[in-house]
């Protein structure tokens, strides 16, 4: 990497490190500073992320990106979360759990908790009139934090900075083990949208997260017991990398292996879910909120403004989904490859895509870099917009035009990257080896 690249690199850095100052020191409950220093830092990201991808680095300097990132984090664990409120649902879930009440068998607003009502909860959660949607492992974490902060956001803020940190060792620890330069590590350790999603506005993804890298780190090290457990633990908080599943069935070559790979996780995830199924249905708002909610979809969205109707969208998109999610699962990609596949292939058939939700394929990145995520954590960005508008106005608003520039250039990118990927279609031949 000739030095003037590495100028601007370090330029770069510091821009980002001075914009995330101005957040930490101005921006507490600024919704303004928030979205604008969210899109400023993600254009940011896109040309570090250039930068790292085709330079070569000395381990030191590398090391010393790595201590910005995680000085980010620390400076800006202190502020209240800004572009969302869900903490407030996982305090709320922490304190009836603390009461002996099941999270799952009461809307926070029923009369039978009224005794757990204060100045701030449940009046500051939104949807007060579902019961909870978070898998076990989440509430069970959730637990944890209240029995830390009670009902301030110390607690929660303190198992997502563990965590968070915990990921960055974890996808540390695979590079240098596979003598991998860790400047793929900063692929996510200098990305915007973990601090944004994470360290400010707390979301629960970061456990599921922690236990994905984890999942990665050990079956790619040979450790597969482990990680089909972490694979379940994953699933626990949230399904997102259930899609592995079927995956890693079809990969391994025996059928004991196989079974393995399926039973284990499974059964992980079933087992934290007994407490909570006996007395109450852990799916009900789930499912509720699954017919529902739309926001920053891409392919759904394209089917509802020609169809107007919700539901049939829905099937329509997740038909689709289903499709190509086969004509993966059959393809002649490697085994890396199929899984980052499967996330951002979810993704751009949900009728739901948070910020946070990238963070699923964000964290596969160091794994498995590709520019199809890289630029997917850059566009997110401006889905913040929403948010700002309904800050203001409460009026929840979407531009489908900036959708389409906000996916149009990682389908392009994914397109290429899924030509160049697959060699020759092995449908038949890989039936054949299953059932062999």
């Amino acid at each position: 990497m000739i030095k003037r690249e590495k100028l601007y690199l370090y330029i770069l850095v510091l821009l980002m490190s001075v914009s995330l100052l101005v957040m930490r020191l101005n921006g507490s409950n600024n919704i303004y500073y928030y979205t604008y220093i969210f899109i400023i830092t993600s254009l940011f990201y896109l040309i570090i992320a250039w930068l790292i991808l085709r330079g070569k680095f000395e381990f030191r300097r590398l090391l010393f990106l790595f201590g910005i990132g995680i000085i980010f984090r620390v400076l800006l664990l202190e502020l209240n979360p800004i572009g969302s409120d869900d903490v407030f649902r996982y305090i709320w879930d922490g304190k009836v759990q603390a009461n002996g009440i099941n999270p799952y068998l009461y809307e926070p607003n029923n009369s039978a908790l009224n005794f757990l009502h204060t100045t701030t909860l449940p009046s500051l959660i939104n949807f007060p009139n579902m019961p909870t949607i978070y898998f076990p492992l989440s509430e069970i974490l959730f637990f944890i934090a209240y029995l830390i902060g009670g009902e301030s956001i110390i607690g929660i803020k303190l198992l997502i900075i563990l965590f968070e940190l915990g990921t960055i060792l974890i996808i540390y620890k695979y590079l240098t083990e596979n003598n991998i330069s860790i400047k793929y590590a900063l692929l996510y350790v200098l990305s915007p949208l973990p601090i944004f999603q994470f360290i400010i506005d707390s979301h629960v993804d970061i456990f599921g997260i922690f236990f994905t890298a984890l999942f990665f780190y050990l079956y790619f090290g040979n450790k597969k017991f482990g990680a089909f457990i972490a694979l379940g633990l994953s699933i626990a908080i949230k399904p997102t990398i259930g899609l592995f599943l079927p995956i890693l069935f079809m990969h391994e070559e025996t059928l004991k292996k196989r079974l393995k790979s399926i039973i284990i996780p499974i059964a992980v995830t079933a087992i934290l879910f007994i407490p909570y199924i006996i007395n109450a249905n852990p799916f009900k708002a789930l499912i509720l909120f699954s017919k529902n909610w739309m926001y920053n979809g891409f392919v759904f969205d394209i089917i509802n403004m020609i169809l107007r109707e919700n539901q049939e969208s829905r099937m329509i998109s997740g038909g689709l989904f289903l499709v190509s999610y086969l004509i993966l699962l059959f393809a002649n990609y490697e085994l890396k490859d199929k899984l980052y596949f499967s996330v951002i292939l979810l993704l751009i058939f949900s009728p739901v895509v948070h910020p946070w939700y990238v963070l699923w394929l964000v964290v596969i990145l160091p794994f498995v870099p590709k520019w199809s995520g890289i630029i997917f954590a850059t566009t997110i960005c401006v889905s913040s917009i929403t948010m700002l508008i309904y800050k203001n106005l409460g009026v929840w608003i979407e531009f489908k035009l900036l959708v389409f520039f906000e996916y149009l250039p990682v389908i392009v990118f994914l397109i290429i990257e899924m030509r160049r990927g697959i060699r020759k279609p092995y449908f038949i031949n890989h039936l054949r080896k299953i059932f062999s």
